[in-house]
């Protein structure tokens, strides 16, 4: 669970960042 929220948390940094 916890890697699954860090993971959540990276994708929406990574979307933020490089919305591609």
């Amino acid at each position: 669970m916890y890697y699954r929220n860090n993971w959540d948390r990276l994708r929406d940094v990574q979307t933020k960042w490089d919305p591609t």
